[in-house]
């Protein structure tokens, strides 16, 4: 027969796997599975920590449990409605708020659902206190067979999910867009289209009426107002663009050299084989520590109570900067407005042999707005007048970028394209996307074409003008 003591370990331990097990094992786990197209790294290169946060957290819950002598029943009774509550809060209590796309979460939109939630997690934890207070052991062993049910129950789950999804979500990824050919331009030829996100045309109605000055950098261009648009997210605009019959036909049978600079997985097979950017290779995390942390800011997001949800909110962008390739003299490719500008003012553009065709994705005007309009760092804003001071940096950024070009021949003989994916996001709402595209030999100054047509019709049309 077990001894109390080592009875009252045992049931300590199961409690402490079961506080535990859900949100530093399982959760991140099923999360990122669920969502693994929108990382650049795979369960792979981050396997590891969360089953090590589980092994740490679980023993400090337990070593703490051990000073418990005379309470240790109603530590138990706390561990066990945590286990409970984190459980149903990712799955039952957890409030919808969309994805993580740059939007601010606003706590007052949510009083209501935080007050509930809080209120459930404070009843839970009571009662289950009250009954480790009343019942001693009694509920101390009740505690922990429920908790080593529950515990093996998720571990199941886990494994079950593992087992069933895509090979290629726990195997490393086979290469990455690199910075390779990023400044480079043929002193001729060349098909050139920045994509400056959520660039909404409002802005640039704006902007052409607070600064007319702005149409003599875009000589050439002619701005399409009567664009419509038809997508509401980067991912459903760049990847219906990059898989264009018309335009991969004209990317890959113009023997251009072609530079795609995007996240990879907008990138069709078909054009990532002719990408000469796509590098194989591996990569890793670059900072454990603050990966860990943002990691499971993710989690909280939604295994926590609601009301830390303010303080652990994410953008979307945060995981960007913690993958890097390993053994390459060549960067992973970054959509940063200020990464892309530096570079373009300290390396400047190369010539290259060949007529070059390049996508460049750039940071654009989305939100949260980052720079003003000269890219200086601010405070992350939402606010209009920030959308429009972030616009005039991004267009900033495209009047250098052409200037170089000019410096270089490569502008006059060139196709350029400046649009964004989509216009500006909001639950409900499909807005209008900027588009201005220059053909070769253009001599006209900037014009203006108010012609209504489909933002879906834009890749048919740049391949007709394929130099």
């Amino acid at each position: 027969m077990m001894k109390k003591t080592d009875s009252e370990k045992l049931n300590l331990l199961l409690c402490s796997v079961f506080a535990s097990v859900t949100f530093t094992l399982y959760a991140p786990c099923a999360i990122y599975l669920a969502n693994a197209e929108e990382f650049l790294f795979t369960l792979y290169h981050f396997a590891l920590i969360p089953l090590a946060c589980f092994i740490g957290v679980t023993a400090l819950l337990y070593f703490a449990g051990l000073l418990f002598r005379k309470g240790r029943n109603i530590y138990c009774g706390v561990l066990f409605a945590i286990g409970i509550l984190v459980y149903l809060q990712g799955n039952l209590l957890f409030e919808e708020t969309g994805v993580f796309n740059g939007m601010p979460y606003i706590l007052q939109d949510h009083i209501s659902h935080i007050a509930a939630d809080s209120v459930i997690w404070i009843i839970v934890i009571a009662l289950c206190v009250f009954c480790a207070a009343k019942f001693g052991d009694s509920a101390g062993k009740a505690f922990s067979e429920i908790s080593g049910i529950f515990s093996a129950f998720i571990a199941v789950a886990l494994a079950v999910l593992l087992v069933s999804s895509d090979r290629s979500y726990l195997k490393p990824a086979n290469g990455f867009v690199s910075t390779e050919g990023l400044m480079e331009a043929n002193a001729g030829r060349n098909a050139i289209v920045l994509v400056l996100d959520m660039f909404d045309k409002t802005y640039m109605d704006e902007i052409l009426e607070e600064s007319p000055d702005t149409a003599e950098s875009l000589s050439g261009f002619v701005y399409y107002r009567g664009v419509e648009g038809c997508y509401t997210s980067t991912k459903e605009s760049l990847g219906a663009f990059l898989q264009s019959r018309e335009l991969t036909d004209a990317v890959t049978g113009s023997g251009f050299s072609t530079g795609i600079y995007t996240d990879v997985r907008f990138i069709p097979e078909k054009l990532r084989n002719e990408t000469e950017n796509f590098l194989q290779g591996s990569g890793a995390i670059n900072d454990i520590p603050l990966f860990i942390k943002t990691l499971y800011r993710l989690v909280s997001c939604s295994y926590a109570p609601d009301i830390f949800r303010p303080a652990v909110w994410l953008y979307g962008n945060e995981f960007d900067a913690l993958y890097s390739a390993e053994n390459s003299s060549y960067e992973v490719y970054s959509i940063s407005n200020t990464a892309f500008y530096n570079r373009l003012r300290s390396e400047g553009i190369s010539t290259s042999d060949d007529p070059c065709f390049r996508m460049i994705h750039l940071y654009g005007s989305h939100y949260p707005y980052v720079h003003d309009e000269y890219l200086n760092p601010i405070i992350p804003s939402f606010s209009d007048e920030n959308a429009i001071r972030a616009s005039k940096g991004a267009l900033l950024i495209a009047e250098n970028y052409l200037k170089q070009l000019r410096s270089i021949g490569a502008y006059e003989d060139s196709l350029i394209v400046i649009m964004a994916d989509h216009g500006y996001v909001a639950p409900d709402l499909v807005t209008d996307p900027l588009l201005m595209i220059k053909v070769p030999e253009s001599a006209q100054g900037f014009r203006i074409d108010d012609t209504p047509f489909s933002q879906s019709e834009i890749p048919a049309m740049i391949a007709k003008l394929f130099p």
